[in-house]
This record gives structure tokens, sequence and C-alpha cells, in this order.
């Protein structure tokens, strides 16, 4: 009798969901269009997005852009908030309208204010922030910067008057700044700046993925409308460079078209563009050494590459920018997925 009682209970629970579109292993939620984000990758599979809307809130994945969760609470006021950063997979500093500082440790299931930046400078100019451990970081605002070693709780003033550019820390003391005259560099965590490399075309870029290994994109435009695309690389921290090998792009293009790198850790991918879309993917896995071919996805109009850290590629953008394609670049093999990204609570 007690077996018949069980049977009668899991064709009942069978029936239910059934009838209720329950499958095991399915994520529910509200389907999220992703080209209103900007998306951040730290690590093999988490995503940091920014709400770039009248919201302005901050989303989370940690399965590769599959399910986000918004992870701001109310009381922070990101609306037109003033700058962020995110180290990692957990932690991430957030600057709110109104200057407060936030941390989270733990991806953002909590965050706590440790400053109010107001009181460090008055500013309503330049501003950005970005760390290099969890105790040490960088706030440039206006022509001033500080620094920091308790995680952004209290900042010093380490230096003024410092080149108008994005900058970027690769050590504690080595550090990099875009300005439009050029790259300057840093030696001593950011007192002192030398123009590294001068800027001899129309634009000039340089990005490091770690201490050593960077890559520069240069582009010049002719009178008659041709670009001339030069793409370099370092490995020993930006005292030389040298041409990045064995992808075939031609440096003169026209000028509705477009040829872009991008580098996390030893993965990189070169995207040729046509004029809506990619026409063409490759891949290394080698900082540049070597390069493959990727078969583009099928009935894809994608426009936006990201790469993250575990050698994961996904596109989104174009007109449908609801979707993410996602393919491997560990795996020679490995064949394009689509999924609709959604937001979960």
């Amino acid at each position: 009798m007690k077996r018949i009682h069980v049977l009668a209970s899991i064709i009942v629970l069978v029936f239910v969901m059934s009838i209720s579109g329950c499958t095991k292993g399915e994520p529910k939620g509200e389907p999220l269009d992703i080209s209103s984000l900007a998306l951040i990758g730290k690590g093999p599979s988490t995503i940091w997005a920014i709400r770039q809307d009248e919201k302005g809130n901050l989303l989370r994945s940690s399965d590769q852009g599959k399910t986000f969760r918004d992870i701001i609470p109310k009381d922070i006021h990101t609306k037109g908030w003033m700058g962020n950063f995110f180290l990692n997979a957990k932690q991430a500093w957030i600057i709110d309208s109104s200057y407060s500082l936030y941390q989270t440790l733990n991806g953002g299931r909590d965050w706590k204010k440790i400053a109010s930046l107001s009181d460090v400078e008055q500013t309503s100019g330049v501003l950005q922030i970005l760390f290099h451990d969890v105790l040490h970081g960088w706030l440039r605002m206006n022509d001033n910067l500080y620094s920091t070693e308790d995680g952004g709780t209290t900042w010093k003033r380490v230096a003024e008057k410092i080149p108008n550019g994005s900058l970027d820390f690769t050590t504690l003391e080595i550090g990099w700044s875009n300005t439009m005259d050029g790259v300057y560099k840093t030696e001593d965590g950011g007192r002192t700046w030398n123009l590294a490399i001068a800027k001899k075309t129309t634009f000039l870029f340089v990005n490091f993925v770690d201490k050593n290994f960077g890559f520069q994109r240069t582009l010049s435009q002719t009178a008659n409308g041709i670009l001339s695309g030069d793409y370099r690389i370092t490995s020993d921290g930006g005292s030389t460079w040298r041409d990045i090998p064995s992808v075939p792009f031609p440096k003169e293009v026209l000028a509705k078209e477009m040829y872009w790198y991008d580098f996390v850790s030893k993965y990189g991918i070169a995207v040729s563009y046509g004029e809506k879309s990619i026409e063409s993917l490759y891949s290394t896995m080698d900082q540049g050494r070597t390069w493959r071919s990727l078969p583009l996805a099928k009935d894809s109009d994608f426009t936006t590459p990201y790469l993250l850290e575990g050698g994961t590629l996904l596109l989104v953008g174009g007109d449908k920018g609801g979707l993410i394609h996602s393919i491997s670049l560990t795996k020679k093999n490995s064949e394009w997925k689509t999924y609709q990204p959604l937001i979960v609570d």
C-alpha cells in the first residue's frame, strides 16, 4: 500500500511539472537585451554588466552571460554614477552620483560604503579609479593623483598635474597614461611621468595585459580616405615593440573597414569588420605568435566581441542585440553556441 502512495505522488509531481513548464536545469527569468550593456569579463565565467540607460544599475553573471542578476541595493545612487573598477570576479568598487565609494568583496552580494570622495577633493571634472590588488589603488580627481593602501578607505595625494589621459598600472610602481600627445609612463607609483611613446599618428593607444605583455594600436588617415593601421606587441614591458605576426590583414584598408585586436592573458583575437558586422575572426593562444582562423557564426550580424580570461569568446550586438554567441578558443573543433540572456531574481 505504501508503494502505491509513493508511485501516486511521483505521478502527480511529474504532471504538475509538465503543466507548469518546469524543466530541470533551465533558468527562469525575463529576456535581457544586452545591446545597452557595457560588459566587463573577469575570470573564465564572470561578467559584470553596466546598464547604460536611465536605470544606471549594475548586473552580474557567473555563467558567461546566460543569466544576470541586479546586484545594486536601492540606496546606492547609480544613476549618473561617477566611476567603477572590477578587480576580479568577486572584488569591485563603484562611485555613485553623490561621490560615495562602495566596495564589494563577494561578487556584489554585499556592498559597504568605505569613503566619501568629496572629502578627498571637491571635483566636477575627470574622475578615474583603479586597483592593483584589494588594498592598493589609485584615484584621479581632476589633474591630481591619489593612492590608497587600505582598499580605498583613505587616500593620499601623490602627484599634481598628471598627464590628461586614461590610467593603467601594471605593478605598484609602473603605470601608463594614454593622452592626446602620446603615451606617458611612471616608474614610481605615479609621482612622476615621462613621455614614453610620442604620438605621430591620428590615433595611438597602448594597453597592457600584465607587467610584461602589452599591445599598441595606431591609426593614420590620409587625404583620400585611406586608413593605415599598425598593431604591435611587447613582451618586455614596453622596452621594445614588434609587429603582430601571421594575421593576413593588410595595413591599408578602406575607411569603411576596420581591423581590431584584443588580448586577455595568453589568449587573443583579431577581428575584421565590414560595413555592418564582423567579416572574419582569428584567434591566438600564444600571445600573437601564431594565429588560426575561426568560423563565423551562422546568420550572424554580431559586431562586438568580448574575450574572457578562460579563452571563451562572446559576440553580441547587431540587429539581434538580445542574443549571445559563444565559442571556446581552447578547442580546435569547438562550435558556436547561441543563447538568450535572462535577468533573474
